[in-house]
């Protein structure tokens, strides 16, 4: 997303979806406290990416799994990349597991305490690994207490709940944050400039 302090002439039509703007009580300028959503687990950024960048190198799986193969490969790729990749003692145990339990397990579940189904040792360090090097994503509150603005009919039309959700927050981040820079710099923005946003919700 790239904002613009002024007017600028463009060729292509550009509309933008309006959510109520009232007298922002942000502060002038949004920095998030670290500048990286991070696990509390490490003390600075430079811990975590250096963390990071050593669990990416040295764990096969997760180079085949997030980035190495496109998902259609587990189904049309013989023999099977599920019975080639994932270790023989993962699989038994993940297919004798429900959907919705396995999901718990993966992003919920307390890792340390004991299952009565007994998960594979290396595959809940696994889990453990990935979890701590993923980004928090949770949404911050409103700094104000207002209420997010419900997206307009005509641009929710064939969203799921899931679009909805990540649409309307989006629309609120983008306006706090053209309120942020305009209340510090004086200049309000005027324009945005949406780069790859697919069905183009934004606009």
């Amino acid at each position: 997303m790239l904002f613009l302090p002024r007017p600028i002439r463009s060729h292509f039509p550009f509309k933008f979806l309006r959510v109520s703007r009232t007298v922002s009580t942000l502060k002038p300028t949004m920095a998030p406290p670290t500048p990286l959503p991070f696990s509390p687990d490490f003390k600075n950024a430079d811990e975590y990416v250096e963390s990071l960048l050593e669990f990416s190198a040295a764990s096969t799986i997760f180079q085949t799994l997030c980035g190495g193969v496109h998902i259609l490969d587990f189904f049309t790729r013989e023999p099977s990349l599920y019975h080639t990749v994932i270790p023989a003692e993962w699989r038994s145990w993940l297919m004798a597991r429900d959907s919705m339990d396995l999901l718990d397990f993966l992003m919920r579940d307390d890792l340390e305490k004991v299952r009565e189904d007994n998960p594979p040792e290396s595959l809940i360090k696994y889990i453990r690994e990935i979890r701590k090097h993923s980004l928090r994503r949770t949404v911050a509150a409103r700094q104000d207490g207002e209420a997010i603005t419900k997206l307009p009919r005509h641009v929710a039309v064939g969203m799921i709940p899931k679009k909805m959700h990540e649409v309307s927050n989006f629309a609120d981040y983008v306006v706090r944050v053209a309120d942020s820079v305009s209340t510090g710099t004086g200049k309000e923005i005027t324009h945005y400039v949406d780069f790859g946003s697919g069905q183009n919700y934004l606009g």
